[in-house]
């Protein structure tokens, strides 16, 4: 009996790129430039968990006032910029 196999799924993000590490990094570096300096110290709190309950939860654990999306779309745009200077680890 053989099957065809149909596509394959690669999870790269922390498992064949250490991605955790370049985040973590810039959790810490925009907090703190943004005032919440916290975000890096929660950071591992928040791994392996999608977009969508990441903001929840750092509602949930940095207050209403915390820019939930404003700080994460800083995140990504310094992330990319880190890969396209030193690329991805």
């Amino acid at each position: 009996m053989s099957e065809s196999i149909r596509g394959v799924v690669f999870d790269v993000d922390g498992v064949l790129f250490d991605t955790e590490r370049l985040t973590f990094r810039t959790w810490t570096e925009v907090g703190a430039q943004m005032g919440w300096p916290q975000t890096g110290e929660r950071y591992l709190e928040f791994v392996g968990q999608n977009r969508t309950d990441i903001l929840r939860k750092m509602e949930l654990v940095f207050g209403p006032q915390f820019p939930g999306a404003e700080f994460m779309a800083a995140c990504s745009e310094r992330s990319q910029q880190r890969m396209e200077r030193e690329g991805c680890p």
